[in-house]
C-alpha cells in the first residue's frame, strides 16, 4: 500500500436551522482555506505545489490478530539420574555437553546392590505366581459352607426386617394388647403395694404382730415347762426304787421304770424347742418394733420401691399407647432402610457364594497374570543391568552435568548424571493479563530468537497456566510453547520472542489502521468519490494486525479512502489529480458536496 497522509475531514450534517447551516458552511470554508494554504509548498522558482495526500483502495484479504510475549528455552526433558548410595562407580562414560543416544552407557556401577534387587524381583515373581495358583484352586468346602451360612443369616435379617414392616403396618395383635394390658395391671398392683408400704402399718398389721409376740411368749413358756419335765425324768432315771419282795426280808433294787437314753434325748429335744421359742419371741418383737419404729434404710427402700413401681406403670401405659397409635413416618422409613440394607446383604452373600462355587473371575485371573508379567519384566530388566553393570541413557539428549566419581559413592543428593532433551525444546514465556485471556492450547505460534537472527520457527501453544504471578503489581501468566526446530539445537535459556495468532479472518474487507479516525461519536473514514469530493463515512471495525484493520460495515471493495500521513509535514508534493489516478481529478476538492453515500 502507498504511504498515507492526513487531511481534515468535513463533518456531515443533517437537518438544521438555516442559520446554523450557513455558520457551518462559513466555518468549513475558512478551515479549508487555511488548510489549503498550509498544505501548499513553494518551489525553488517561486511556484506553488499541492500537499502530499495519501489514499488507498479498500480491498479484501486475510487479516490475523496476534499476541506477543517473550520467554526462554527449556529442554523437553530434564532427567536427574541417580542410583543407591551403596553402589560404587567403576567407570564414567560421559562428560558435560556430550550428546548421547537412548541406550548409550553413562555410568558403570558395582553390581552388588543390583544382585540384591534381582533377588527381590525374583521373589516378586514367585509371589505373583502363588497368587495365581490360589485363584485357580477349587474353593475349600469350609469357604463354601461359610458363604452358605452368611447367606442364611442375611436372608434371616431380610425376613425379620420385612416382618417388622408388616407388623407396623398391620398394628398390634390381640395377644400383644392383652400382654400389654396385663403388664399395666401388674404394675398397678405393685404400685399399690409400694404406696401402702410407704403409708405406714395398719392397725390390723400391728394387732397381728402383737398377737404373734403373745403366741411366741406362750410357746416359750410351754417349751420351758416341757424342758423342766424332761429334766425331772432324766433325774429319776438315776435313782432306782427299793422294793421288798414278798417272803424276803432283804430289800431288792428294781430297774428304773424310765429308759435313761430316751430321757436324755427328750431333754435335748426340749432344749432345742426352748431355743427356737426364744428366737420366735425375738423375731416377733423385732417385727412389731419394725412396724412401730421403721428405720431410715427401710423408709428409703420403700421410697425406692415406690419410684420403681411408678416408673414400671408409666412404661406399661406407654407400651399400651404405642400399640394403639399408628406407625410414624420415621418408623416406616427406618424399617424400609433396614429392609434395603438387608436386601443388599442377601445379594452380596449370594454373589460371594456364586463366586466361590463358580471359581475365579476372568478379570482376577487377568490381573494375576499381569502381575506375573510385570514382575518378570522387573527381573529381566535387573538381569540386563547386572549383565552390563551400567546405567544407560533413557532418551536421546545432552549431558548437562556429571557428579559421579570413579571409586566413590554418589553425592548426597544421589544425582549422578543430568540429561536434557534439547531436540524437543520448548519455550516458556509470560503473558500479561490482557493477552492471556486470548490464549488457549493448540493455537499456532511463530517463534524467533535474538541469538538466531533471520530464523523463525513454527509451534503451538502447549499449556496456559490458569494462575498468575504478581510481581510489583504486574500480573503475568506462564505460557508453554512447543516448537519444531529440526536440525537446529536450541540451548536451554535462550531468549525467545513468541507471536501467537489468536484470531484470523479470510477474505476480510480491510483498510490501513491510519485511515480510521476515532472520536466519542464513533469510528469514521474519509472517502473520496470519483468527482474528487471527500465524505466522512461511519464504519464498524473488527480485528487488526497492527497495520491493517477489518471493516465490518460502511465500505465496499474498491472505495478510495484517505490515509493519515506518517508525519506532520509533507514528504513529496503531489497534486490532487495525481491522488485520484484513474478515477479522475478531484475538481479542486469541490466543496463538501453532501452528507456521504452511506
Amino acid at each position: 500500500m502507498s504511504a498515507p497522509a492526513s487531511v481534515a475531514r468535513p463533518v456531515p450534517f443533517r437537518g438544521r436551522s438555516l442559520g446554523r447551516v450557513l455558520l457551518a458552511i462559513l466555518m468549513f470554508a475558512a478551515a479549508f482555506a487555511l488548510g489549503w494554504v498550509g498544505f501548499h509548498t513553494v518551489k525553488g522558482d517561486g511556484s506553488q505545489s499541492l500537499p502530499t495526500l495519501q489514499a488507498t483502495r479498500v480491498s479484501r484479504g486475510t487479516i490475523a490478530q496476534t499476541v506477543s510475549f517473550t520467554g526462554y528455552v527449556e529442554p523437553g526433558q530434564d532427567l536427574k539420574i541417580n542410583f543407591p548410595a551403596s553402589d560404587r562407580v567403576t567407570k564414567v562414560y560421559v562428560t558435560p555437553g556430550q550428546q548421547v543416544k537412548a541406550g548409550d552407557p553413562l555410568i558403570q556401577l558395582d553390581p552388588t546392590s543390583l544382585q540384591s534387587k534381582l533377588r527381590q524381583a525374583q521373589d516378586g515373581v514367585v509371589q505373583a505366581r502363588g497368587h495365581l495358583v490360589d485363584l485357580l484352586q477349587t474353593s475349600a468346602p469350609a469357604d463354601v459352607q461359610a458363604a452358605e451360612q452368611a447367606l442364611v443369616a442375611a436372608q434371616a435379617s431380610y425376613d425379620s426386617a420385612t416382618t417388622n414392616l408388616q407388623a407396623l403396618q398391620a398394628g398390634p395383635t390381640p395377644s400383644q394388647m392383652a400382654a400389654a394390658q396385663a403388664a399395666v395391671a401388674h404394675a398397678s398392683a405393685a404400685l399399690l403395694s409400694a404406696q401402702q408400704a410407704t403409708a405406714g402399718p395398719t392397725q390390723a398389721q400391728i394387732s397381728a404382730a402383737k398377737q404373734q409376740v403373745t403366741k411366741a411368749n406362750g410357746d416359750l413358756t410351754n417349751a420351758n415347762l416341757a424342758l423342766q419335765a424332761a429334766q425331772q425324768q432324766e433325774q429319776n432315771c438315776y435313782v432306782p426304787p427299793i422294793v421288798v419282795l414278798p417272803g424276803s426280808k432283804q430289800p431288792t433294787y428294781q430297774p428304773a421304770p424310765i429308759d435313761c437314753p430316751s430321757a436324755q434325748r427328750n431333754v435335748q429335744s426340749a432344749q432345742v424347742q426352748v431355743t427356737n421359742a426364744k428366737a420366735e419371741v425375738q423375731a416377733a418383737n423385732d417385727a412389731l418394733d419394725a412396724l412401730l419404729n421403721p428405720s431410715a434404710a427401710t423408709a428409703a427402700a420403700q421410697q425406692a420401691q415406690l419410684a420403681s413401681a411408678q416408673a414400671d406403670l408409666a412404661s406399661a401405659n406407654a407400651a399400651v399407647a404405642a400399640l394403639t397409635q399408628p406407625p410414624t413416618a420415621q418408623q416406616l422409613q427406618q424399617t424400609a432402610a433396614q429392609i434395603s440394607s438387608a436386601k443388599s446383604g442377601v445379594a452380596a452373600a449370594q454373589a460371594k457364594l456364586q463366586q466361590l462355587s463358580a471359581g475365579p473371575l476372568a478379570a482376577d485371573l487377568a490381573a494375576a497374570q499381569a502381575a506375573i508379567d510385570s514382575a518378570q519384566v522387573n527381573v529381566d530388566d535387573t538381569q540386563r543391568s547386572i549383565a552390563e553393570d551400567t546405567i544407560r541413557a533413557p532418551f536421546d539428549g545432552v549431558v548437562a552435568a556429571v557428579n559421579a566419581v570413579v571409586g566413590a559413592v554418589p553425592p548426597n543428593n544421589g544425582e549422578a548424571v543430568e540429561l536434557v532433551d534439547l531436540a524437543h525444546a520448548q519455550v516458556v514465556g509470560a503473558a500479561d493479563e490482557e493477552s492471556v485471556v486470548q490464549l488457549h492450547d493448540g493455537q499456532p505460534v511463530q517463534v524467533t530468537f535474538d541469538a538466531l537472527p533471520g530464523q523463525s520457527f513454527s509451534g503451538t501453544v502447549a499449556t496456559v497456566t490458569p494462575s498468575g504471578t504478581n510481581s510489583q503489581g504486574v500480573v503475568t501468566f506462564p505460557v508453554t510453547v512447543s516448537i519444531v526446530h529440526p536440525g537446529v539445537t536450541l540451548q536451554s535459556g535462550l531468549t525467545a520472542n513468541a507471536s501467537v495468532t489468536v484470531n484470523s479472518v479470510a477474505d476480510a474487507l480491510t483498510v490501513p489502521v491510519r485511515a480510521v479516525q476515532r472520536s466519542a461519536a464513533g469510528e469514521t473514514v474519509t472517502v473520496i468519490d470519483p468527482s474528487g469530493a471527500m465524505h466522512s463515512v461511519t464504519v464498524t471495525t473488527g480485528i487488526s494486525d497492527g497495520t491493517n484493520i477489518q471493516v465490518l460495515s460502511g465500505l465496499t471493495p474498491g472505495d478510495l479512502v484517505l490515509v493519515t500521513p506518517l508525519t506532520g509535514g509533507t514528504a513529496q508534493p503531489s497534486r490532487i489529480p495525481n491522488l485520484i489516478g484513474p478515477v479522475g481529478g478531484v475538481g479542486g476538492l469541490g466543496g463538501i458536496g453532501g452528507r456521504g453515500r452511506r
